[in-house]
């Protein structure tokens, strides 16, 4: 057989055939793939996807665009117009708005270019003035050629290809065509017995393993009692009554859904009549009732305890006893002067001691009354030395100014501040509380019942006192400059402990001995009562920011209330194994402490962040004790905090006085 072309070698017939089997087509169809996959990726491509879209939009953004990844295409810098003049290749450079880039032309790109602007064809492979070959006829018609029209064939599915296809498919359904790799990697796996049971675990795949773990058997049916014998006993019969209300009864309401029945042997017992139905509703059952396989949930105690920061890392705070002092009686309360100088000390035989800080030396002291000081507390304003101290039925009002405490200046402000407006001379009767006054010394207000704590209010001016009386009156509310008590609870019925002024804004705090009553004094309304949960409040005290609450209770709780959270307590802590005295916030610093009678003193930091949506951090740091064993009771009876720094100040009942300072 000779070839197309002159020179080409005579192959046969069955040589061609041969060489047909030994091309590998399917290893000729994957090169051609790459080949068009290779092509295909080396085509040019637009990096930005946006599409048609207008660049203008991009205007105010950093990107112009995203890739095929989903990422950002960032805008670069553009030359200036003076760096384009300077750059010798400017004029072949082409600006892509779309992409961001800047395209180089080759020589091939600009000859292509002059001959557009030349008006000739872009090829370089003729110049428009060849000869037409006349194909067809070198008339020049009006219309296209005719062409043969397509047969419907051609537009139509061939049914022969279909039944191939279709024969294919139930093939490859029915597993007579799998592929080679497939079938080695899964060989017979589909080829077991459902119903094979294997003894030995370990020859069960994971798969098998996990199924006999997750099956649930169904729960046994009771066995059945004397009551459902063939001859139960005669105490397990029912009486006519008892079969007469079993039949009347609807079958739901039936203790049981048989009547035991009596037969004297076993030959005589009938088919069972709701055997079938039994039967029925006992595979409803396991059909409608889910079985659910619950899991132990295996948590680790160590997980449960929140991760609190080490008290290394919150230093400084009070861990070292710097000095103490000791008193001629037991000191029952203390208070710290805003300034930091002086401490005032409430003592059992009616005394008023003051010491300096920090070295609690006592410079002055003042006999008040003739009973036990029960509470003193130090006027807020930093440049006046004025305090208010319980007593009986008198709440005094005592410049300390007038013992040598103090500055010039100090009792010139300590004066102004007891004058008031120049209305009391000799006394002023007809309030809740009758005052008197010892030329600028002291203030004595006479109350109806016994006074045993005053709280003073930011401002100065106002101060109020609880007595210990189981009426509504028991509040009283004294104010300075005027020289007016009043009482504007009347009508409670709640025995008050402890008040307490709001720092910023018009609320007064009232603690009974299970509730706190938060009042408004301006618009005088009941704004929010807390629940502490406790039998007995002994203290409360206000953050300085207002929004949290320190409450301290005799059943050995303390309880930190968040007002913006809710009316229950936001923690309880549990520190001590009596009942506690008193708590206190420290004005600045992040910390609290509390004092009981088991003679400890338990030191925390409280974080109270500016975020509402984050809650105050409580770490306990130290744990002061210092039992005595001369008083084996109320052994740490109340504390103050140093206004600027670090310091603890604590009292009890062994008439000492104790500093705590940070030492690293």
């Amino acid at each position: 057989m000779e070839g197309d072309e002159p020179g080409s070698p005579v192959v046969s017939d069955d040589e061609a055939d041969s060489d047909l089997e030994k091309v590998d087509f399917e290893a000729v169809g994957d090169e051609i793939d790459g080949l068009i996959e290779e092509d295909d990726s080396s085509s040019d491509e637009e990096k930005n996807t946006i599409g048609d879209v207008p660049i203008r939009w991009y205007d105010g953004y950093d990107h112009i665009g995203y890739n095929r990844e989903g990422k950002q295409i960032i805008r670069g810098k553009r030359k200036s117009p003076l760096e384009e003049i300077l750059d010798p290749k400017a004029w072949r450079r082409v600006y892509d708005e779309k992409n961001d880039e800047e395209l180089v032309l080759t020589d091939k790109e600009l000859d292509v270019v002059a001959r557009i602007r030349a008006g000739q064809y872009t090829g370089g492979t003729t110049d428009g003035d060849e000869e037409i070959v006349p194909w067809t006829s070198n008339k020049i018609e009006i219309h296209p050629l005719p062409e043969p029209t397509e047969p419907k064939r051609r537009f139509t599915p061939s049914k022969h290809e279909a039944a191939k296809v279709v024969k294919i498919v139930r093939a490859i359904r029915a597993g007579l065509i799998v592929k080679p790799a497939k079938a080695e990697k899964y060989g017979n796996l589909y080829s077991f017995d459902v119903w094979e049971e294997k003894e030995d675990d370990g020859e069960k795949s994971k798969s098998e393993q996990a199924r006999d773990l997750m099956r649930i058997h169904a729960p046994k049916e009771p066995l059945p009692g004397h009551a459902e014998s063939y001859n139960p006993p005669e105490e397990y019969l029912p009486t006519e009554q008892e079969r007469k209300e079993w039949e009347e009864a609807e079958p739901g309401d039936r203790k049981t859904n048989f009547l035991p029945t009596k037969y004297d042997s076993l030959r005589k017992v009938p088919a069972y009549p709701t055997f079938i139905r039994e039967r029925f509703e006992r595979c409803l059952d396991l059909y409608t009732a889910v079985r659910v396989r619950k899991e132990k949930l295996r948590i680790n105690p160590e997980d449960l305890i929140p991760k609190l920061p080490s008290p290394e890392e919150l230093k400084p705070f009070p861990n070292y006893v710097s000095c103490s002092a000791t008193c001629k009686s037991p000191v029952l309360s203390i208070s710290m002067h805003p300034a930091g100088q002086f401490l005032a000390a409430a003592c059992d035989d009616g005394f008023v001691r003051f010491f300096e800080v920090p070295v609690l030396k006592c410079i002055a002291e003042w006999q008040l009354h003739e009973e036990a000081i029960v509470n003193v507390d130090w006027c807020p304003k930093p440049n006046v030395l004025v305090f208010a101290a319980c007593a009986g039925h008198s709440v005094i009002i005592g410049n300390a100014c007038s013992k040598g405490l103090g500055t010039e200046a100090n009792a010139i402000d300590s004066r102004t501040l007891l004058a008031g407006d120049g209305m009391l001379e000799k006394g002023s009767q007809g309030s809740d509380g009758d005052w008197t006054e010892e030329e600028d010394k002291r203030i004595e207000i006479k109350v109806k019942r016994r006074a045993r704590n005053v709280s003073w209010h930011h401002t100065g001016d106002y101060l109020a006192s609880v007595a210990r009386d189981t009426t509504g009156s028991s509040v009283v509310i004294h104010r300075l400059s005027n020289r007016q008590s009043q009482v504007p609870f009347k009508k409670s019925g709640a025995t008050a402990q402890v008040v307490a002024f709001h720092p910023s804004r018009p609320f007064i705090f009232i603690a009974s001995k299970q509730h706190i009553r938060v009042f408004n004094l301006q618009k005088q309304v009941l704004v929010k009562k807390l629940l502490p949960g406790a039998r007995w409040i002994s203290s409360l005290s206000v953050h300085p920011s207002g929004d949290h609450l320190l409450v301290a209770t005799y059943d050995m709780k303390l309880c930190w209330f968040d007002l913006d959270l809710s009316n229950m307590p936001y923690k309880i802590l549990r520190n001590h194994d009596e009942a506690i005295r008193e708590a206190r916030f420290h004005p600045k610093l992040p910390l609290f402490a509390d004092c009981s009678d088991d003679g400890t003193v338990f030191v925390s930091h409280g974080m109270v962040y500016n975020d509402l949506l984050q809650n105050a951090l409580i770490v306990p740091l130290k744990r002061i004790d210092k039992k005595s064993a001369e008083t084996p009771k109320l052994r740490a009876t109340t504390l103050a905090w140093h206004p600027n720094l670090p310091w603890l100040l604590t009292a009890s009942g062994d008439k000492k006085i104790y500093l705590f300072t940070n030492v690293n």
